[in-house]
């Protein structure tokens, strides 16, 4: 609104202007000129103010959104992190309701498979001489060799 009523003006006054100009009044046209370039000063900050008021609003936009996001993620976390502890709980519940079915285990040093404690021994065996715990076992000892060359090769140039 306050801007259409400046470029009025604007417009008002370049016509007087030019009139003045016509009739040789110089130094009215100046003054008429004068108060053109104040009105086009006066319009180029009004629209500096509402681009501001417009930034101001679209950041605090943001802001606003931003801050319901994290209290919606949190809200959000919070929930799945009980759902979690609740099916944790249940799960636990039903284990100890059902006894403890769960057989002891131990990982392989040589190999990193896993084995029944207690096992039989046949089933022992078997894996120690399976492929895994074979290979695990060369590339080990290779290792080793490599390792200790290695050392007597520095040990000597050094």
């Amino acid at each position: 609104m306050k801007m259409n009523a400046i470029d009025q003006k604007i417009q008002d006054f370049l016509q007087r202007m030019e009139k003045c100009g016509e009739e040789g009044k110089v130094d009215e046209a100046q003054a008429l000129m004068k108060q053109v370039e104040i009105l086009k000063v006066e319009k180029d900050l009004l629209k500096n103010v509402i681009y501001l008021f417009i930034y101001l609003y679209l950041v605090s936009c943001f802001f606003f959104i931003l801050f319901y996001c994290f209290i919606f993620m949190f809200i959000f976390h919070l929930i799945l992190f009980f759902v979690f502890q609740l099916i944790k709980f249940l799960i636990h519940q039903q284990n100890a309701a059902n006894g403890p079915h769960e057989k002891k285990m131990e990982v392989c040093q040589t190999c990193g498979a896993f084995l029944v404690v207690g096992d039989t021994q046949k089933r022992t065996d078997s894996h120690i001489e399976g492929k895994q715990h074979s290979g695990y076992d060369t590339i080990r000892k290779t290792a080793e060799e490599f390792r200790v060359s290695f050392l007597y090769f520095e040990f000597v140039i050094c």
